[in-house]
């Protein structure tokens, strides 16, 4: 079929489709946010106080395409190299964590594009850990795949994913 569930199996590379780095889109919409430039400052600040390098820009068909929204809709991002922990990734969804609202793609991943010759990963933990499933084409949502999350799949669940290109 295209992907495999798995148990337990024990960087990056990142940037929006056809977007500056860090752009989020809605649907629909043509242009970035009105506040665009300071979230993406915000954004490259935090990576370099946490001594991130800066994510370089994905070349057009290599890699994944995660999607915020099921059917390959919102917000989406490009990767091409395994992402450790998603928390730690400028994304599409906030997180309250008491005292800052911070946008990252952890437990944000509804769909995905894998380009052809492509396959990823997908894991319930960071750190490449936990319940995960493979991928090796396009998955459009994520709660079709029986999994250990809110609905009995893997939507909005993801933690961290593998990258490779398949020989």
């Amino acid at each position: 079929m295209g992907f495999r569930v798995s148990r337990d199996e024990s960087g990056s590379d990142c940037r929006n489709i056809g977007r500056p780095p860090g752009a989020i889109y809605s649907r629909g919409d043509s242009a970035p946010q009105a506040n665009y430039r300071s979230r993406r400052l915000r954004g490259l600040v935090r990576a370099r106080l946490r001594g991130e390098p800066l994510a370089p820009v994905v070349p057009e068909g290599e890699g994944i395409v995660i999607y915020r929204d099921i059917n390959f809709q919102a917000a989406a991002q490009a990767f091409n190299s395994d992402q450790k922990d998603l928390d730690a990734v400028d994304g599409a969804c906030r997180r309250d964590d008491g005292e800052n609202s911070t946008p990252n793609w952890g437990d944000c991943i509804s769909s995905v594009r894998v380009n052809p010759g492509w396959m990823a990963t997908f894991y319930v933990d960071d750190s490449w850990r936990g319940l995960s499933f493979t991928a090796s084409e396009d998955v459009s949502n994520f709660n079709t795949i029986s999994g250990p999350c809110r609905g009995g799949g893997f939507n909005d669940c993801i933690s961290s994913i593998r990258i490779s290109k398949v020989r």
